[in-house]
């Protein structure tokens, strides 16, 4: 229940797969911390950076490193989040803006320009904040991601990770899930007007049936960023995990953001 493949196992999964990757970390100033990088390379002119959601880590998306359509044109990069993975695993980075100062640093680090962000759930609301924050993002791709305060779940459970008595009984990944959880409201609430600030373009894909991220986020959204940049896109039927159930799509509407 670690949701997370060290460099070995990494690199033993793309062995198989006869791809080549590179495993890098980087010293993240906003956190202090090193933060584990896993790329195709950094050397073209386009790059998509994937940003995993809670709990997780950047093997999230490793089938899309593998993708010929993609890496074809461009960088194919994930990383793992502060606290998940092997950036500083258990402890919890829940502030949004230090969250996203993490892929700016990243872009910065690898002198990376034309990047397309994608990011889901958690890491959906990370990639909308990003691009006020570094000139090289040229786009980005929003799955379901949680933008409206007065919208977050909470399920009786998760007071596990929350209560010292218990805390000790829940894995790692999900105590630092719970603390982003628990404090997610809060952190988007100081967000609500940045959203509107936010000038390349957009993609949303939200199912009408996630039980996790509610589906009224896209009218949030489209409330709330520029019109002339933002565009919804409902996904009827679809639940919360479009990156696994609908890679095509997912890969489709990246290409479409590149050209």
């Amino acid at each position: 229940m670690t949701f997370r493949s060290s460099d070995r196992e990494t690199r033993a999964y793309f062995k198989e797969l006869h791809t080549d990757i590179k495993i890098d970390y980087f010293k993240s100033k906003a956190t202090d911390r090193d933060i584990r990088v896993v790329a195709t390379g950094f050397d073209k002119d386009q790059s998509v950076i994937f940003i995993h959601g809670s709990p997780g880590s950047g093997n999230a998306f490793y089938r899309y490193l593998n993708n010929d359509s993609l890496h074809q044109k461009a960088n194919i990069i994930t990383y793992d989040r502060p606290g998940y993975g092997y950036s500083g695993f258990g402890d919890a980075v829940t502030e949004i803006t230090t969250q996203s100062e993490v892929v700016a640093e990243l872009i910065a680090q690898y002198n990376l320009t034309n990047v397309v962000l994608v990011g889901h759930s958690y890491g959906g609301t990370i990639a909308a904040y990003a691009p006020l924050l570094s000139k090289n993002i040229k786009a980005t791709l929003l799955i379901a991601p949680a933008l409206d305060p007065d919208l977050e779940k909470y399920y009786w459970a998760g007071n596990f990770t929350q209560w010292q008595i218990t805390r000790w009984l829940i894995p790692t990944s999900w105590n630092v899930s719970g603390d982003e959880k628990y404090s997610h409201a809060e952190a988007l609430i100081k967000h609500v007007n940045d959203w509107q600030l936010v000038s390349v373009p957009v993609l949303m894909l939200q199912g009408d049936q996630d039980m996790l991220v509610p589906f009224e986020n896209l009218e949030f959204a489209e409330s709330h960023f520029n019109p002339e940049y933002f565009t919804g896109k409902t996904l009827k039927g679809e639940n919360h995990f479009t990156p696994w159930t609908k890679e095509k799509l997912v890969i489709e509407n990246i290409l479409t953001l590149m050209n």
